[in-house]
């Protein structure tokens, strides 16, 4: 048991590879959470159905595929299996794209749904990572191509 204790993924998503999609929006009045969004997609793509993997899009960061010059890096970041969460920045945060193992996103208890209105669910679940022994790994040129 213990918060830190996740399966280590494996296989592989290449060309052909089965992907599902699912748009999550938040209405009402209430200040926006983004991390119980995520959360919710994930409960969502999870049920019944095997989810080895998890990206987590912000809406304004979407791949832009009419690039040439970022084909490398948008393809790089997507492959897999990833032993450490990918992430566009670093050394900070875990917001814009994330991309990580479904059984790491579960082993961490996934995104804080305490954080109201923009900023800091990120920066608290990448703390999380860190102290588990998962520092997450840059797309390198990612940021650049979205």
């Amino acid at each position: 048991g213990g918060i830190c204790h996740a399966g280590s993924g494996g296989g592989s998503v290449g060309a052909g590879a089965a992907a599902r999609v699912l748009l999550v929006n938040q209405t009402g009045s209430a200040p926006f959470n983004r991390g119980a969004l995520a959360n919710i997609g994930f409960e969502l793509l999870s049920r019944g159905e095997r989810l080895d993997y998890l990206a987590v899009h912000d809406v304004d960061r979407v791949p832009a595929v009419d690039n040439a010059s970022c084909a490398g890096a948008i393809s790089g970041y997507y492959l897999f299996p990833g032993a450490t969460p990918r992430v566009l920045h670093p050394k900070s945060y875990t917001g814009g794209v994330l991309v990580i193992a479904a059984s790491v996103y579960r082993a961490v208890n996934g995104f804080s749904n305490a954080f109201w209105g923009w900023g800091h669910e990120d920066n608290e679940l990448f703390g999380r990572l860190r102290w588990c022994g998962l520092v997450p790994r840059q797309g390198k040129n990612l940021d650049a191509c979205m």
